[in-house]
C-alpha cells in the first residue's frame, strides 16, 4: 500500500488553510493551501525564493544562500498563487512557445529580468545560435544578460 502524503495538524488552527492571490494579476486565486503545522515563511534574500515551515530554516532549497528571512504568516494571509485566467494565459502560451521550439526555433531565457520564452526560426539569433551550437534540429537556447539584448527578438 502506498504511502499518502500526511498534513501535520496545528494545534489551534488544524490544518491551518490559506487562500491564495494571483501573482500574475492580484485577483484571488482559486486554490486553498493547508499549510497544517508551518506557521512561518523564510523569504531567501539571495534568490527571493519563498519557503513555508515551522522549524527554522538555514540554508535556501533553490540557492543554498544562507541569509533568509523568518516572518510569520498572519490570519487570513493570502499566500501566492494564480487565478484561473493567468493559468490558462500561460498554458497558453506556454503551448505557443513549444510549438515554435517544435518548428526549429530557440528558448530564450534573460538573466536581468527572468522572461523566458523562444525564438522564432527565421529570426538571424537562431540561425546563429544553432550555426555556432551546431544543432540544426531539436532543443537549444541562449541566455541573455540584459533586457536591452533581447528586447523586440522573443516571440513567447
Amino acid at each position: 500500500m502506498s504511502e499518502e502524503p500526511k498534513i501535520l495538524l496545528h494545534p489551534e488552527k488544524g490544518l491551518n488553510p490559506h487562500m491564495t492571490r494571483c501573482t500574475t494579476c492580484g485577483k484571488d486565486g482559486e486554490d486553498i493551501i493547508l499549510l497544517g503545522i508551518a506557521e512561518y515563511k523564510f523569504v531567501c534574500n539571495d534568490c527571493g525564493m519563498t519557503h513555508y515551515g515551522f522549524r527554522s530554516l538555514k540554508v535556501c532549497e533553490q540557492c543554498e544562500g544562507r541569509n533568509l528571512k523568518k516572518e510569520e504568516i498572519k490570519y487570513g494571509e493570502k499566500l501566492p498563487g494564480k487565478c484561473r485566467k493567468c493559468r490558462e494565459k500561460e498554458d497558453e502560451q506556454q503551448a505557443k512557445i513549444e510549438e515554435i521550439i517544435a518548428a526549429g526555433g530557440i528558448m530564450m531565457r534573460c538573466e536581468e529580468c527572468g522572461m523566458e520564452g523562444a525564438i522564432k526560426p527565421n529570426n538571424p539569433i537562431c540561425k546563429a545560435v544553432r550555426l555556432k551550437l551546431a544543432t540544426p534540429s531539436g532543443p537549444c537556447g541562449i541566455e541573455f544578460q540584459t533586457c536591452s539584448e533581447h528586447s523586440g527578438v522573443v516571440s513567447a
